[in-house]
């Protein structure tokens, strides 16, 4: 609830100042001269929201107010339209050459009140976030069904994004563990399954997977075509491994590309910007810092006291190349990550670390958690984890 809170807190500024940019026009005398666009980004951070391809992921605002084309308080609610589809709407109401090919198109015709045909369906496609974490999605959108395609499901993945760092993320993941229904949802959010199907009408909020259902599989193929098209037109570098949707080996090579060029990428940009370049220790053996690189792993007590001592036990396997490296563990307070005690010890090889904490008499929001990374300092760790939020009994 707070953190809903302080998202329609930001909704209500976002309304004031919209409000002061309209009365400085109306001031200027320049309203009737000025072409109006707003848009929203994708709201809060939530689970099933933020960074996915759902129904709550791509609903946005979008207001339009062009002088002697568009009509006071006037809506369009059947239409379909995109983001692609905005530079090519923008071209067309400036009067602006089109310079060619464009994945989108204009809906001017829709400003002006008009209807436009293929305007009942739009396609969201997702790759990789800011973190580089490579979970490529498809997704095909009508006013009655939702269809999703998750190449990167196998079971095993974690989707990382940074919902996970949310306060609403960490409840969850709390409730998760005495809530069986939570659970089950929990565990979808994290690993997914590698094909989705919802009713928009009678489902938003994508909870009734109906991709094995026998009445709904004229819709599906349906869908699956068009999703088909619309690749072939983009030229989709994922046409292949959706046309061999149901052969996990095509999925998981794919995704294993994906994610073998994302670390070349992103290993490259750290040699440039890292300090010292070569010269930095074990810096020509250094893998990139992920949490899939399964180098330590956490092993939690079954129950943290307040004002009490909690010893816990870090697991880890480092390869020869790696020699001997800096493990250092954090213990955080509360939902905001408070830190409250940092540690670090030598480690090489395999084997086990046991480390005793301090829990204070007194815990924000009454839980802990721990965070780790393996390497000289956080920018450039091997690998760093982040435990689920620990309740404090």
């Amino acid at each position: 609830r707070k953190e809903l809170s302080h998202y329609y807190s930001s909704v209500r500024r976002a309304d004031d100042c919209v409000g002061a940019i309209l009365k400085a026009l109306d001031e200027s005398g320049q309203r009737d001269e000025t072409m109006i666009l707003f848009l929203s980004d994708h709201g809060m951070p939530l689970p099933f929201a933020k960074t996915q391809v759902y129904h709550h992921s791509s609903h946005t605002p979008m207001f339009w107010i062009v002088p002697g084309t568009t009509t006071a308080n006037s809506s369009d609610e059947t239409h379909l339209v995109s983001a692609v589809d905005l530079l090519p709407t923008l071209l067309e109401v400036t009067g602006i050459e089109h310079p060619g090919r464009m994945d989108g198109r204009s809906f001017a015709p829709l400003l002006r009140g008009e209807t436009q045909d293929d305007r009942n369906f739009v396609i969201k496609e997702y790759n990789e976030n800011a973190g580089g974490s490579r979970d490529p999605m498809r997704s095909i959108q009508t006013e009655q069904y939702l269809y999703i395609f998750n190449p990167w499901s196998n079971g095993e993945r974690i989707m990382a994004t940074a919902t996970t760092g949310t306060p609403t993320y960490r409840r969850m993941a709390q409730l998760a563990k005495t809530d069986p229904w939570i659970n089950a949802r929990h565990d979808l959010y994290q690993h997914r399954v590698p094909e989705e199907l919802y009713d928009m009408q009678n489902d938003p909020d994508c909870l009734n997977n109906l991709i094995d259902s026998q009445g709904h599989q004229p819709a599906l193929n349906a869908l699956r075509t068009r999703l088909d098209q619309w690749m072939v037109d983009t030229n989709d570098g994922m046409l292949d491994v959706f046309r061999h949707r149901d052969d996990p080996s095509v999925r998981e090579a794919y995704v294993a590309a994906q994610e073998q060029e994302a670390d070349a990428r992103r290993n490259a940009g750290r040699g440039k910007g890292a300090k010292g370049g070569g010269n930095q220790p074990n810096a020509g053996n250094r893998p990139n810092a992920r949490r899939r690189n399964n180098l330590i792993e956490f092993v939690l007590p079954e129950q943290i006291s307040a004002g009490q001592p909690v010893t816990i036990q870090l697991k880890y396997s480092l390869t020869t190349a790696m020699g001997e490296q800096d493990l250092t563990v954090t213990l955080k307070a509360g939902n905001a990550g408070m830190r409250l005690d940092r540690q670090t010890v030598k480690i090489s090889a395999n084997g086990t670390f046991d480390m005793t904490f301090s829990i204070p008499a007194e815990v924000p929001n009454d839980t802990i958690s721990f965070a780790a990374f393996v390497g000289p300092d956080f920018q450039h760790s091997l690998q760093h984890i982040q435990s689920e939020p620990q309740i404090i009994e």
